[in-house]
């Protein structure tokens, strides 16, 4: 009897396990898992490659650089200025951008030939206290031993990156500090090498380590080990950054007026508005020149970075010229 009621069973579980092998492979099953990728695929049409998120960079201007379709439009919105690059027939692209001293929030846009676009947002801090001391050129040694020597410098380099640790102060401790990032993750920064602390503000000013208190906002930089601990060098104490409204469109003008543009592009009609403080550029090849809104006519294609909120506000517009 127990001999039949285990074999009962064992076929059974045997029987379930086929069933739920054959349901996840059913055409069914397998276009929902494929519907559900698409979309990603699809909107994955541009990736920074250098720097990486919450790099410290000890130098401005310095260079963006990173993949995407070929030959696609590429807008670079910094704080301060915005900047076009057409990426090569392999999507490589590469532009400088300046950089602004503290937090700067970078929005890469990418527009392919049928009007397709792509954002990535990146976070990058630039600090003069991180500038690296230029090297004098070497002689290469022996064949092996210089390209051993040349991968060695390499990877030394990526593991003496200066990085950041963005967030609320949630607690310290003697030669600690711990920081949640906005997306909720949990950092350690370590403070025994005394970092340099600086209050922003309309008059930034030195501080003690001790005037850190819980609740703040900081930026810590410095340089992680191999347990992801942040020995930091220099803190900011500053105001949170909201997220950057900057945006970028890319399509034919369809109504020109004295107060701004309409853009007919993939995802719909557009307008922005061109201001005093809006900067129109003519692009022909590498060549940038300095326009007004009246040269602007219907039907020329155009690419504008602006500010998303309230009359979308356009910082640049770049109007691409035919060859």
């Amino acid at each position: 009897m127990f001999a039949i009621i285990g074999g009962s069973i064992f076929g059974l579980v045997i029987a379930f396990g086929i069933w739920r092998v054959n349901s996840a492979l059913s055409p069914r099953n397998q276009a929902a898992t494929d519907s559900t990728e698409e979309p990603d695929k699809q909107n994955a049409i541009i990736s920074v490659a250098e720097p990486s998120e919450n790099d410290v960079l000890g130098a401005s201007p310095t260079a963006i650089s990173g993949l995407t379709r070929p030959a696609s439009l590429v807008v670079l919105s910094g704080e301060e200025h915005d900047y076009l690059v057409v990426a090569d027939n392999k999507g490589a692209f590469t532009e400088d951008i300046s950089l602004i001293g503290g937090i700067n929030q970078i929005v890469a846009t990418a527009f392919d030939k049928d009007g397709t676009s792509g954002e990535q947002k990146l976070t990058l801090i630039y600090s003069t206290e991180f500038a690296k001391p230029s090297q004098a050129p070497t002689e290469a040694a022996e064949s092996t031993d210089s390209v051993r020597q040349k991968v060695q410098e390499k990877v030394e380099d990526a593991l003496n990156s200066p990085t950041a640790y963005l967030g609320t102060v949630t607690d310290i401790s003697e030669g600690s500090i711990q920081v949640k990032s906005a997306s909720g993750e949990i950092n350690q920064v370590a403070t025994k090498d005394t970092p340099t602390v600086i209050q922003d503000g309309k008059s930034p000013k030195t501080v003690k380590l001790a005037d850190i208190a819980i609740g703040d906002f900081i930026v810590a930089m410095g340089y992680r080990n191999g347990n992801h601990v942040l020995s930091a060098r220099r803190i900011l104490i500053v105001t949170p950054p909201d997220p950057t409204p900057r945006k970028a469109i890319y399509g034919n003008i369809a109504s020109v007026s004295k107060t701004g543009i309409t853009l007919e592009t993939k995802q719909g009609d557009t307008t922005v508005t061109v201001g005093t403080t809006t900067t129109i550029y003519r692009v022909k090849g590498e060549a940038f020149t300095r326009i007004n809104l009246a040269a602007l006519e219907e039907g020329n294609l155009v690419a504008a970075a602006f500010e998303a909120s309230g009359k979308n506000t356009a910082r640049t517009v770049f109007l691409i010229a035919a060859e």
